[in-house]
Order: structure tokens, then sequence, then C-alpha cells
């Protein structure tokens, strides 16, 4: 509702707009303290702020994240649209002349979106104060500079008041129709014009990134990496040099001088600090008013070399890195022994001024008739898929080697647990702390609910399911803090709408006992281009007690008994759907001289000689030297380790 559109249909009835950007949870307001904001205050501002400020805490009784809410100023409205009018006919030009596109699709690609809920192209607005800022880190043309710069200070002007719950961390407080969207009516002629523009620019572009250079053998000590979200937040040079030069790692501020603490408490009470810090203003405004100089250096959290110069090693990726450790220099007296880690992965340089993502994709390789006509495909089966490190060299990404660990869940304590299949969906800072959400496909049948209404779509052996996604947060740990499943339904717009739009559920549901649950991973199709998968991966499950996530090593035999291999790659997308691969690389397998600690796992691991170590997992112990180079081997094609692997007759096209 605190869009452009919205504003446009308002703005002669009445002077402010109260709003959220984002799709508001099905619980609604906490009504008694907003009509005692209203009851209590002074004016219509001061209550907006209040009802604002407790919408965005966690102070209702039912949890729920992606909140967000803003006060406007209908006033400023036609000065805003002037200023969007301004920006969106550049862009319209620059797309329609051929010229390099690399403003406009940083900011519409990568802006902060909203409606999006696991489903990829599924959003229905953006940012606008986002949109051109992420443009204007991506452009040296000064004309388009001043528009950009005219437009970010006319959302400052009608934005009042915003804030969101930490989940959002690019709101600033009114959006726009995503350009890839139909029109609505009553769009102005520029948006209109822009949304034909970048919608011809996006079926025009039938070519995928293209992969410049590889290296399978790459060091990560051979790169300078971005710091973490530079991409996201959108930096010029000055902005970036002032971090670089001011900040020791992620929110560490106790680096600061006192200089740099007053400059940056000012830009927090002036509502600017989620551009340069995200929402790790949260922590200061959770606890209270933000103390006039840095926190005392005492509270500091000691980081190891590793964290410090890898930043994929202080972030959820770290838990599924192979590290090889050498022990450089023998210990002698009191003098401990010094510990080297080497860390190796794929760099890749993908060119395409269309680029819209780079991640990496961790699965396995195998063959099978997906679409049940009777043709045998090679499948790059997803396991996860998750960030790519940008480097500082333009196009340049690295990943680390993976280990083969991933998540798992336990739906029946007498049973074996079941792998999740995840793609990153997003991240973000609350409370000083760094969070990433990741959501899996599923089908899902809750306990008592009566499915005979012939409405309900059917999976691929008949039975009727809801179509939804579970969207699971973990901290830097690695360790699952919240899940929530959202179901939906696909809505088609007439006898011609083969695709149709996905519509969520307002209300968000959990896993209890009694609920089924079917996950599914995606099977890129390597031999025919556009049959991508939905691979059903599991049977029904039927939970017995609510869902019990870990991680731990993937280990799983074909038919004839071989481990399968796991590869990984990193995957180049562009703004149209086009993607590139790069070459695959194997899963570093454990030896007796490689531990990971697993968090979930409070048991110390006891050796053969009494030598205690608390690594938790110890499932890769048990398996024979010769079995971990039989999976080694290379590619093994087959059915693969779950049963009725493939989709028949089409119905993984979910």
């Amino acid at each position: 509702m605190a869009s452009l559109e919205v504003g446009e249909k308002v703005r002669n009835h009445g002077r402010y707009l109260l709003a959220s950007e984002e799709t508001e949870p099905g619980h609604g307001w906490n009504w008694e303290a907003a009509l005692t904001a209203f009851a209590t205050a002074t004016s219509v501002v001061e209550a907006g702020k209040a009802v604002i400020d407790n919408f965005v805490k966690d102070v209702h009784p039912y949890k729920a994240t992606g909140k967000t809410l803003s006060l406007v100023d209908l006033e400023q409205f036609a000065a805003l649209s002037t200023q969007v009018s301004d920006v969106l006919s550049a862009f319209s030009t620059i797309l329609e002349s051929g010229g390099a596109a690399d403003a406009v699709t940083a900011g519409v690609t990568r802006a902060q979106e909203y409606g999006k809920q696991g489903r990829a192209g599924e959003r229905y607005g953006v940012d606008i104060s986002h949109l051109a800022r992420l443009a204007r880190s991506h452009t040296e043309d000064p004309a388009l500079l001043t528009k950009l710069d005219a437009l970010i200070a006319s959302v400052s002007a009608y934005v009042i008041h915003a804030r969101e719950d930490g989940t959002k961390p690019n709101s600033h407080g009114v959006s726009m129709i995503a350009p890839e969207n139909d029109s609505w009516e009553g769009n102005s002629p520029e948006l209109i014009a822009f949304q034909d523009a970048y919608r011809a620019f996006q079926w025009g572009d039938q070519e995928a990134p293209l992969i410049v250079s590889q290296d399978d053998d790459a060091d990560a000590a051979d790169f300078s990496y971005l710091p973490y979200d530079v991409e996201q937040w959108g930096y010029d040079a000055a902005e970036l040099e002032f971090w670089e030069e001011n900040r020791e790692g992620e929110y560490d501020y106790y680096s600061f001088s006192d200089e740099d603490w007053a400059d940056y408490v000012a830009w927090l009470k002036a509502g600017e600090g989620t551009k340069w810090f995200g929402s790790g203003s949260e922590y200061w405004f959770s606890y209270g008013e933000v103390p006039d100089t840095p926190p005392s250096p005492a509270r500091k959290r000691r980081r190891s070399k590793t964290e410090t110069d890898f930043p994929f090693m202080n972030s959820l990726h770290g838990a599924f890195v192979h590290v090889e450790e050498t022990c450089a220099t023998p210990g002698g007296g009191r003098k401990s022994a010094e510990i080297q880690t080497r860390i190796k992965g794929i760099s890749a340089t993908f060119e395409d001024p269309n680029l819209a993502d780079v991640g990496t994709v961790f699965g396995n390789r195998l063959t099978f008739d997906g679409w049940g006509d009777g043709v045998e495909d090679e499948f790059f089966l997803s396991t996860a898929t998750l960030e790519a490190h940008p480097t500082t060299n333009k196009g340049e990404y690295f990943t680390p080697q993976w280990n083969q660990i991933w998540y798992w869940v336990q739906f029946d304590p007498d049973m074996e647990a079941e792998w999740v299949p995840l793609y990153f969906q997003r991240k973000f800072v609350h409370r000083g702390h760094r969070y990433s959400v990741f959501a899996a496909e599923i089908d899902f049948l809750e306990a008592g609910k009566d499915y005979s209404d012939p409405a309900f779509p059917r999976d691929h052996e008949g039975n009727a399911v809801e179509y939804a996604t579970l969207e699971v947060t973990v901290n830097s740990s690695s360790v699952v803090v919240d899940y929530t499943v959202r179901p939906y339904s696909i809505v088609y717009g007439g006898p011609d709408d083969e695709e149709g739009t996905v519509v969520y559920d307002k209300a968000s549901r959990t896993i209890d006992a009694g609920d089924r649950v079917r996950f599914y991973a995606l099977g890129i199709n390597l031999s025919r281009r556009g049959y991508d998968i939905w691979n059903p991966e599991s049977d029904l499950h039927t939970f017995t007690q609510g869902p019990k996530f870990t991680f731990d090593y993937l280990w799983f035999e074909d038919e004839e008994g071989i481990p399968l291999p796991y590869d990984y790659c990193m995957k180049g997308t562009d703004a149209s759907g086009n993607y590139v691969l790069t070459e695959f690389s194997r899963a570093q397998l454990p030896t007796e001289a490689t531990g990971h600690y697993n968090p979930y796992d409070d048991d110390d691991y006891e050796d053969e000689e009494g030598e205690v170590t608390p690594w938790g997992n110890k499932l890769y112990f048990d398996i024979s030297e010769s079995d971990w180079e039989s999976a080694s081997a290379g590619p093994s094609y087959g059915m693969g380790h779950a049963a009725g692997r493939g989709c028949q007759g089409g119905a993984c096209g979910k």
C-alpha cells in the first residue's frame, strides 16, 4: 500500500498516508497500541510515528517478520512523481538506445523487493530510493547522477517516518510497481514507457552471461573481497573508501573514532542508518538511546584471521566450506604450534551488461527421464544454492570448495532424517546479528484439513496437496533459528495464461504433528536448455513432532551400492533469466585429518588414542577409505537416492 500507485489514488483525499511497502502479516496491527497512540498524541504525525514504532517491534502476540510501515506527506507527492518520471525517462532512453544498462539492471534487479516469498519472479514492488541508490553506484553519467540525486532527495521529503523490522533493510518508505509486471490503470506515461522498454530489453536478450575466465583450483587468499553486502546497499566510491578505512568488520563499532561515531549517531537519528550500516541500527534502537561514544573495546568480539580474511567464513557459508589446515611451525615450550588455513575453490569472471545474480549451486548429476517423454536427460539436481562472493574486480566471484555438508530435518524420532533442498532467498541484520533466509518448494498437507475440494492441486501421484514455500532462517553459525510455511495458490488470468500468478496466503503456518510434507529440488537440465524441472526428492513424510533441523554429510548410494559423487559450481543469471554454469568441481570429501564442528552436536569425538576433539559430525569416521575413493571416482548416473526420482507427465512444473 505504501506505493507510488496508491499515493496517486489517495493524494487528493488526505494529507498523510500510513501504509506498508511489504504485505502485512496476517495478524495485522496491535490495535490497542494504535488507538492509544491516536488518543494521546498531540498531532497526527506524532501518532503515526508511534504506530510505526510499535508495529515493527516484537510486541504482537503473533510472531512475524517482513514488517514495514511508513508515514508519508501527500503534499509532497507531485514533486516525487516528477522526479520518478524523470529517472524512468532516462532509463527508457538508455534501454532503447542500446547503451550500457548497468545502472538500470543494478537498480531493477537488486532493489529491495516486496511480495516475493520464496519463489523467484514473484514480486509486486521495489523500493524507489534503494533502486535509485543502486543505479547511482553503477553510473558515471553526470546527467543521470543529477536525476538520481534529485529522486533520492524527493523520497526523503515525501517520507516522514519509516521503519522495518530488520528483515527488509533497504526499505525507505515508498515503493513502485516492479517494472516487469503489467501496468496498472492510471500509471504515468513515463512508467508505462519504461515498463515496455524494460520488457523489450528482457525479451530481446537471449544470450546467457559469458564466462570470461575460470580457475577450478583457485586459492581464497589470492583475492580481495568486497565488504559484506556492498553490492546490495549501493555505495559510491567515497562511501566505499569510508567503509574500508573505518571498518574492521561487519558492525564493528569498536574501531570507530569519536568523530566517526558522532557522524554515525547523526545518520541514525536522521533515519539514514540503513543506507550505511543496514539494519544494524536496529541494535541501538532496541536498547534505548544511542550512546554518545563508541562501545568499550573490552566488549569487542575476538575474530580469527580466517574470518577477517575470508567473509564467507564468518557467514552461513562457513559451515559448508572445506578447510585445509596445516601445521606451519611446530610449537616449543609454551609456544603453540602455528596453524595455517588454506581454502581452495572456484573463481570466475562473468561478463554481461544485464547480469543480475551470481550464486553457488551444490548438487549431483544424474541421468533420467525427467519429463516422462522417453528422453533420458542429464540433470544437475540442486541440493542447495548460496551466494557467490564478489571480489574487488568487476564481474569476478569466488566460491569455496564444498565439504558435502547440508541441512537435514528430523520429522520422526524413530525414522532417519531427510535432507532439505534449499535455495538462498535473502539476508538481513537484526539487533546487530546477521541472518540468512533460505527457501524450499514443498507440498503441504495440514493434519485434519479437508482436501476433498477438486480445486486443490494434485501432485505427481494424484494426491490433493497445497503448494507451499518453506522459509528457513539461519544465523551466522549456520543454526536454524526460525522457520515458517507459506502456502500459495496459482491464479490464472485466462485460457491463454500458461504461467499464472503466485498468490500467497496472508497467514503463515508451522509444521505440527500429523502434517505431511514433500520436498522438491530444482533439476537443471544439462541436456536440453529450458527443460528444467522441480523434482520430488522425498515421499510425503508424516511429521510426528515439530521439525528439528541439523546438518550433516550427504551420503547416498546408487542402485549398485556405489556412493553418489557431489559437485558444486557457480551460476550466473541475467535479468532476462538466461544463465550459465561454470565447469563442475567435486565436493571435497573428508579424511581423518579433516574435522568439522557441528553446533547442533554437543558430543565430543574420541579417536583411537583417546584424544578428544569437539568435532560433532562423526558420520564420516565410520566410512571406509575405499568407499571414499569410490565416491570421488567420477560421475555416476542412475536413479539416485530418492525413490521415483524424476517428474512423470510434467508434474514437476509446479
